[in-house]
């Protein structure tokens, strides 16, 4: 049964994107102020997030959460370091989350053994 609604509509062979195109759609991604009389508003280009390598400290009472402890064998690389949590996220957890990213760690660690 033919539906006059359900046309194919014929493919077009593929064309780079014209200058006039491209001008078009950088036209669309201005930002234009409602209620403004003039023309697109340039947002101000912000600079990078500086890259502060520094650790962040630990309040008091609260210990470092080390996921992965070093073995003592020949196997360890003598450049080897545990595996932490980054300081910034093991200040905020509480200590059944500590305790369930200790878990987490060893039943991992079981299953690949």
């Amino acid at each position: 049964m033919h539906l006059p609604h359900s046309r194919t509509l014929p493919t077009l062979p593929y064309l780079p994107p014209s200058d006039e195109l491209r001008q078009k759609l950088a036209m669309q991604r201005a930002f234009v102020p409602w209620g403004s009389k003039g023309g697109a508003f340039q947002l101000p280009k912000l600079p990078p997030p500086p890259q502060d390598t520094s650790e962040e400290a630990l309040p008091p009472g609260i210990e470092p959460l080390q996921l992965w402890p070093l073995e003592d064998s020949a196997d360890v690389p003598a450049n080897a370091k545990p595996i932490m949590v980054d300081n910034m996220l093991a200040k905020w957890l509480r200590p059944h989350q500590r305790e369930g990213c200790e878990w987490a760690q060893l039943v991992r660690s079981v299953r690949q053994s």
